[in-house]
């Protein structure tokens, strides 16, 4: 039996919207001054998800469904007050789950052409963020290098 379409869309709000990326965009890592450039890569990503999230949470209004929030999970707590160093390898990590998440939930709702065209655009979006968090990822590690 197919995936209810506000099951498939409100566990994509919960996984887009209480993402270890947004859990880093509320409570800040440590970064020094001179990592603003890094600063601005992260919370771009963060601003992207944020969008996404609002996207979803206006289709479902739309359609009348409901709409599920969720809560963040609790291991996160522990990631308050540590370096962007640290978390960056897990941003990656869980930002690559989540475009897994999103291809499952795109074949979960063909066709319904508005769901899985706006499912695309953030499975998109998310492979702009994996990139952008590899690059900096990967300019952090050769900058601690040097």
């Amino acid at each position: 039996m197919p995936a209810r379409l506000d099951d498939v869309l409100n566990t994509v709000l919960v996984n887009v919207g209480r993402s270890l990326l947004q859990y880093v965009g509320e409570c800040w890592p440590w970064t020094e001054k001179k990592d603003e450039e890094e600063r601005r890569v992260v919370a771009e990503a963060v601003y992207k998800q944020r969008e996404a999230v609002q996207d979803l949470v206006d289709l479902l209004t739309e359609r009348r469904l409901r709409i599920e929030l969720g809560a963040y999970p609790t291991e996160y707590t522990d990631l308050h007050f540590v370096e962007l160093d640290f978390l960056l390898p897990q941003l990656v990590e869980s930002e690559k789950a989540l475009i897994g998440d999103l291809e499952v939930a795109i074949a979960d709702v063909a066709g319904d052409d508005e769901a899985t065209a706006l499912l695309r655009s953030i499975l998109a979006d998310q492979n702009a963020v994996v990139a952008d968090l590899e690059a900096l990822s990967g300019k952090r590690t050769s900058d601690s290098a040097a």
